[in-house]
Formats: C-alpha cells, structure tokens, sequence
C-alpha cells in the first residue's frame, strides 16, 4: 500500500489523537476467531506490544521468551512493568485492507490494548 494511502487512511479513520501517534481500529484473528479492538500506532516503537490483561481475557495463547527484554521508554527510563518475558502467538492483525503475521510482546498497558510499531511502510 502506498505511503499516501495509509496516510490517508490514518487521518480518516483514527479514534484520538495521542503525542505519539494515532488510534485506529483493528481486527486479530487467531483460526476462525476475530477479536476487534483498537491500536496505537507508534511511531517510536521498534516492536509491536499487546496489554498482558487484554491478551488473557481474550484467550490469546503466549510463549515465554527464552530470554528476556528490557525496555526503554522515550526518556530511558525502563519499562514500569519491567522485563518482557512473553509474547504471543502470531496473530494475524488486520487494519482495513492491510493484513500481517505478528508477535505481540507482552507488557501493562491498560490504555492501549495493542501497540502497532509502523515497521510494515
């Protein structure tokens, strides 16, 4: 998809705006099961992250990781919830007509349910 056309798409269907990006709606789908919820699209992220409450309310089955990754966040401090030891399964994630396999890492993050990293423009 063309840079425009995402753009696009961002400015025309996002919920709120937020100091690092946009919210848009979204849909994962795990085998025949589609969950829809809502993304921030982050700008500054180098990975794609999923809230640990929302994946377990909804089932999303996780892996444990065989090593764990710290976080920083904008200003270097480490991630408050600290370390990450999980993440998902891939999950197909779908926003409009834009599909793709990924891995969520697993953190707190009550606010934002997913956390999209734009590493796919």
């Amino acid at each position: 998809m063309p840079l425009g056309s995402i753009s696009q798409k961002i400015s025309s269907t996002h919920e709120a705006p937020s100091r690092n990006g946009f919210t848009v709606p979204v849909s994962l789908q795990i085998g025949t099961r589609v969950i829809c919820t809502t993304t921030l699209l982050d700008f500054g992220a180098t990975t794609c992250f999923m809230d640990v409450l929302f994946g377990h309310t909804h089932s999303i089955p996780k892996v444990i990781k065989t090593k764990s990754i710290l976080v920083e966040v904008i200003d270097g401090r480490p991630l408050l919830s600290g370390a990450i030891i999980e993440d998902t399964i891939p999950l197909e994630l779908i926003m409009g007509s834009h599909r793709e396999m990924t891995a969520f890492d697993l953190i707190s993050s009550p606010r934002h349910p997913v956390i999209q990293a734009l590493s796919w423009l």
